[in-house]
């Protein structure tokens, strides 16, 4: 019976954020509305009601280092010791 009535909060809550938050974030509204339960119980409320989250975008490089553009001069040239303040910049 419990778990009937926690699903339907779920439900509730998944639809009202339009499905974005996962069972983390679900666990913490269930909480803030004086829900007791464990992440573990929501996540499997949740696919057992087949609430699904959108999985994030993977990173990608947007940047192409396949370029002829000049490469900035190597003046240092690993010699980072310097024998007064403020001679070399990077």
């Amino acid at each position: 019976m419990a778990n009937r009535r926690l699903s339907k909060e779920i439900r509730t809550i998944h639809h009202e954020v339009n499905g974005i938050y996962g069972h983390r974030r679900i666990k913490a509204e269930l909480a803030a509305m004086g829900h007791a339960c464990g992440r573990h119980r929501v996540a499997r409320l949740m696919r057992e009601a087949g609430l699904r989250v959108p999985s994030r975008k993977r990173w990608r490089l947007l940047s192409s280092s396949r370029h002829a553009l000049p490469i900035a001069p190597n003046h240092l040239d690993r010699q980072f010791a310097s024998d007064r303040v403020n001679r070399h910049w990077v």
